[in-house]
């Protein structure tokens, strides 16, 4: 058992989950990972290589193919399901460091954060017991029976900044579907996926119906080209999901993908300019802008613009920046050294285009450890500019003038992304109006808004598929009609 931070108890950081059992990690090689509100390494982990994917595949296609959790019945796969999230509940405190430890999040936000992870495995839960997994019908050549089967063995693979809720929003109805699962977590944040696989453990799920393991990139690219997985779900870069497709199209293997964003919020002239200035400044610099979601592009009239970049001005120098360990702390530190000098690249090129800096824009002086950097704004931004296209997944905000409504819609329908967006109006039926224009999987009158219960995704660049509601489940079933005599 080793301790991480102040309550994180790891069992096996070294070892990779098969098949029902812990075992070292196949010429893996040791690693720390690094907290990055102090930069303290954090010793102990190992990643895996083909040989353990190898292995995994092999287990979680034995547990599909001749175990029994597909032809289970559906309650007691929600039963098992439920158990687990019983025992992650238990272990709340310890995933709600985790969060710190390996990506800065504040305390002010974990519980929220868990609770949107464990509600995704309540839900599946709950869906397994009361699905409808088969119905007949009657058809024109005899009696029809439309059986919803599971798609099989499936690679759940997540991002950096939330892996609970990412993993949990896809292992969770794809066990209650009935598929066997293989879980790659990101290098730098694999402890919430070690958690869940203790959990399971104790559980008693069959072996190979949850595998866990930490793979370089040879290993994770095995699970995804090789033909024994039948589904990748997927949640991080555009640039890696567009891999996924293609890998996944050339063997025609299902595949969902949550990816980036570069969400835009449209004001109206009747918002109030203050209040939409303190909700963009809080919105952006929530996680230190490392969410796919947030609202990155502001969209205003050119006779409000002064007035709301005045009033985000305002509220982005109140903001304190600080370790993720300091209560006072407002936005904490990106999550890591590279996604910071990402970040700083990306505004470097911005200014050198023209853009104009109304604030922030570099790493504080203090603290003097960390990836800190600084809530920016900037200002004169062209909509097809890089800084307005490009998802920069930190605290940066644009500011982008719009002649009225209609071309503030067009505006924020020029991207490639469609993931989120939100209008800033008091008017409840322009608010539905606008929302109806706009190519985004979701919108929110006045701010960002999100209810992981619903159905969640995006068009465009910003995936494919959807996690949340019955949608998701969906998403990890194949249909088959049954036709039989009269």
């Amino acid at each position: 058992m080793t301790m991480y931070g102040t309550s994180i108890q790891i069992a096996h950081p070294e070892s990779q989950y098969i098949n029902g059992q812990w075992s070292p990690a196949c010429g893996g090689s040791a690693y720390a990972l690094t907290d990055p509100s102090t930069e303290e390494q954090l010793d102990g982990f190992a990643m895996g290589g083909v040989s353990d994917a190898e292995a995994a595949i092999i287990a979680a296609r034995a547990a599909f193919d001749h175990g029994p959790w597909p032809t289970m019945d559906p309650r007691e796969r929600g039963r098992l399901i439920g158990a687990l999230t019983e025992l992650l509940e238990a272990r709340r405190g310890e995933l709600e460091e985790a969060w710190t430890v390996q990506t800065g999040a504040l305390p002010s936000m974990r519980s929220r954060a868990v609770n949107n992870g464990l509600g995704h495995l309540a839900r599946a839960a709950d869906q397994a017991a009361k699905f409808e997994f088969e119905r007949r019908v009657v058809s024109a050549v005899g009696e029809a029976v439309i059986r919803r089967e599971p798609v099989g063995v499936v690679t759940v693979i997540s991002s950096w900044n939330g892996t609970l809720l990412q993993t949990a929003s896809k292992i969770g109805p794809a066990l209650a579907a009935g598929c066997c699962v293989i879980v790659k977590p990101a290098r730098s944040t694999p402890m919430e996926a070690k958690i869940i696989a203790e959990c399971a453990d104790k559980v008693g799920f069959p072996p190979g119906v949850i595998n866990v393991v930490l793979l370089a990139s040879e290993g994770g690219d095995r699970l995804v080209t090789d033909a024994r997985v039948d589904k990748v779900a997927f949640t991080g870069s555009t640039q890696v999901g567009r891999h996924i497709a293609s890998t996944c199209g050339d063997r025609i293997a299902r595949y969902s993908l949550e990816l980036g964003g570069k969400s835009a919020g449209i004001v109206l002239d009747d918002a109030d300019i203050f209040t939409v200035g303190k909700i963009m400044a809080r919105t952006i610099t929530a996680l230190s802008g490392q969410l796919c979601a947030t609202l990155s592009r502001v969209i205003v009239s050119q006779e409000k613009h002064d007035a709301l970049v005045d009033a985000i001005t305002q509220e982005m120098a109140v903001i304190r920046v600080g370790s993720a360990y300091d209560a006072a702390t407002e936005m904490g530190p990106m999550a890591l050294h590279k996604q910071l000098q990402s970040v700083e690249r990306h505004v470097s090129r911005a200014l050198e285009e023209g853009c104009t800096l109304a604030f922030g824009g570099a790493r504080p002086k203090l603290p003097e450890k960390g990836y800190f950097f600084q809530p920016t704004l900037l200002t004169n931004v062209s909509e097809d500019s890089a800084i307005a296209q490009e998802e920069i997944f930190g605290p940066v905000l644009v500011v982008i003038k719009a002649r009225d409504e209609e071309h503030a819609i067009s505006i924020a329908n020029n991207s490639a992304y469609g993931l989120h967006g939100s209008v800033f109006t008091n008017d409840k039926t322009r608010a539905l109006e606008v929302a109806r224009r706009i190519r985004t999987g979701s919108f929110a009158q006045n701010g960002m808004k999100l209810d992981f219960a619903l159905p969640f995704g995006g068009y465009k660049q910003s995936g494919v598929g959807r996690e949340g509601g019955e949608e998701a489940l969906v998403g990890y079933l194949e249909t088959k009609t049954i036709l039989l005599d009269f």
